[in-house]
């Protein structure tokens, strides 16, 4: 069990700088780009194809109003 643990802590952790990296190269793009298809929300599609690598989980934690998009609003507060 510790070494599941301390497993599951590294795995973690290394998968703590992918998103801080998705979210520095985020900040560097601008909303309409990634927005391929130009209908005002981002997918996570869009987002991945655009070079952003959230996961399903990470996209969903930013889509604050569930609408399987985001907003630029929503877009813009991930970027920062």
């Amino acid at each position: 069990m510790k070494k599941l643990v301390f497993a599951l802590s590294v795995l973690g952790l290394a998968a703590s700088p992918a998103l801080v990296t998705s979210n520095a190269m985020a900040a560097t793009m601008d909303f309409n780009s990634v927005d391929a298809n130009g209908d005002g929300q981002v997918t996570l599609i869009e987002a991945n194809d655009a070079g952003l690598q959230w996961t399903e989980e990470q996209f969903a934690a930013a889509d604050v109003d569930h609408s399987g998009g985001l907003s630029e609003t929503e877009f813009n507060a991930v970027a920062g």
